[in-house]
């Protein structure tokens, strides 16, 4: 049985941010979700951002500050026995 988590469902952060960062933030959160309810099995994570997904595919060459973020992601990856971030077609 996987846990799937969608990325920025919900909560409030009182801070300046573009869309990307935004997502990037939610996407942070929706691991560390995921570590507080002891999940280590399956986990699939959804976006509607589909730069989220594009930086998380190429994490290695974007020197970007989200690229370094997306890179700490992938990194807390290895947390569960197995973990993807997606693209979910909004419409």
């Amino acid at each position: 049985m996987a846990l799937c988590l969608a990325v920025g469902e919900g909560g409030f952060i009182d801070e300046k941010m573009s869309t990307q960062e935004a997502e990037c933030s939610a996407f942070e959160r929706s691991i560390e979700l995921a570590g507080h309810l002891n999940v280590n099995g399956d986990v699939l994570f959804e976006t509607d951002h589909a730069s989220l997904v594009n930086i998380m595919d190429r994490c290695n060459t974007d020197i970007t500050i989200t690229g370094d973020i997306i890179r700490a992601c992938k990194a807390a990856f290895n947390n569960f026995k197995s973990a993807n971030l997606v693209w979910a077609n909004p419409f």
